[in-house]
């Protein structure tokens, strides 16, 4: 059996963080542990107007990329009449709107994709992460 291989990360905001408790400037790390809680609690309200309380969720606050961002995973099926989640456009943008104003409620920017755009297909990833020419 191959070994998979260990992801690599950046640590750079972390790693200042951390730094900067270290050298002893409390008040740069006290700012970063209060933008992780706010970023946090934003999430927490986004799961919540999500699930709107019926189901179970995680939710992690992470600064693994250098900026601060959530991840929440639900579960499919609420607690309370036993339905199941149904994923489709309509439920992603749903979520991404009320993501949105949760943000500018809070003063933070919001992604907004230039009309028309889409993502990058896997080759052309391929292609830019190992610095060649995918046509």
């Amino acid at each position: 059996m191959a070994k998979r291989p260990v992801p690599k990360y950046d640590f750079k905001a972390f790693g200042a963080a951390i730094k900067a408790a270290r050298t002893g400037r409390k008040e740069s790390c006290k700012k970063v542990s209060d933008e992780i809680e706010k970023a946090h609690e934003i999430g927490k309200q986004l799961a919540d107007a999500v699930t709107k309380g019926q189901q179970e969720y995680v939710l992690t606050t992470h600064i693994d990329k250098g900026h601060i961002h959530n991840h929440i995973i639900f579960c499919a099926v609420n607690f309370v009449d036993h339905h199941k989640y149904n994923s489709n456009k309509r439920s992603y943008y749903g979520i991404r709107n009320m993501g949105g104003k949760l943000c500018r409620e809070n003063g933070l920017s919001v992604v907004v994709p230039g009309k028309g755009s889409k993502g990058k297909s896997y080759a052309e990833y391929q292609a830019e992460k190992t610095g060649t020419s995918w046509r």
